[in-house]
């Protein structure tokens, strides 16, 4: 897409090709970097002092047995002061290895990285992790391929806007957060399904926002509350507590 010319009823799409396409209802699902959104807030993603890189170990099963046994069927995650080193299992038989830590936006940029040349770029990351465990940094030593570096951007919370007559936003385009609420991908199917259950019943679209607007600025306060002590000078601590707090039983209650 490279243009959008609002109509009287409607929005036309200018498409790369030189072709148009009119439609009664614009959905910007386009994710951090809407190009929808500037039709209804003048918001931007904004850094939130975490940067993130991202790297990969092919086939870990077979390759890595004992790191595999590490990360397990699921996640796994190390917390140090400001920092964090964390590897997910996919279903391709692959895991991903994320390190994130506290800095400015280019930080990485001016780090003297060699991040194109993968090999010595690995060897450089793991002396940002000087003194964790040799295992965990097994992790990083392991990855095959480039090194991604993902931006760790967020959107205002409690992000709303006027209604914009056949135009609407959802998932990341509306609401970008951290990824420390695990809530980002179920917000934006949630966003799809409620949606689509406001149009098949002819509803206003200003209902699903409303919905939409209360429903993510809860989850964005989660977010951005979670990254902070998650990414803390207090290292795991903070963690620690945020979990202990989450398991807590109010006996008095009865619970």
């Amino acid at each position: 897409m490279e243009d959008i010319t609002p109509l009287a009823h409607g929005h036309r799409l200018h498409l790369a090709d030189g072709s148009a396409a009119d439609c009664d209802l614009l959905v910007g699902a386009d994710g951090a970097r809407s190009r929808v959104r500037p039709l209804v807030t003048p918001a931007e993603p904004a850094h939130t002092g975490v940067n993130a890189i991202e790297l990969v170990i092919p086939d870990i099963d077979l390759a890595h047995p004992a790191l595999s046994v590490l990360v397990g069927r699921g996640s796994f995650m190390a917390i140090g002061p400001n920092r964090t080193l964390s590897a997910q299992r996919n279903g391709d038989g692959s895991a991903r290895v994320h390190l994130t830590m506290r800095g400015e936006e280019d930080c990485f940029a001016t780090s003297g990285i060699a991040f194109d040349d993968p090999a010595t770029a690995r060897i450089q990351l793991q002396d940002l992790y000087a003194g964790w465990a040799p295992e965990f940094l097994q992790l990083v030593a392991a990855a095959e391929g480039p090194i991604t570096r993902p931006p760790i951007t967020a959107l205002p919370v409690g992000l709303r806007w006027d209604p914009v007559p056949g135009l609407t936003l959802l998932g990341d385009a509306a609401h970008l957060m951290p990824p420390f609420a695990g809530a980002g991908a179920n917000l934006a199917m949630l966003d799809g399904a409620r949606l689509a259950l406001a149009l098949a019943s002819a509803e206003d679209v200003r209902g699903f926002e409303e919905e939409m607007f209360a429903r993510a600025a809860e989850e964005a306060r989660d977010s951005a509350a979670n990254l902070a002590k998650f990414l803390s000078p207090r290292g795991a601590q903070g963690v620690l507590e945020l979990m202990r707090s989450l398991c807590a039983v109010d006996v008095s209650s009865g619970a």
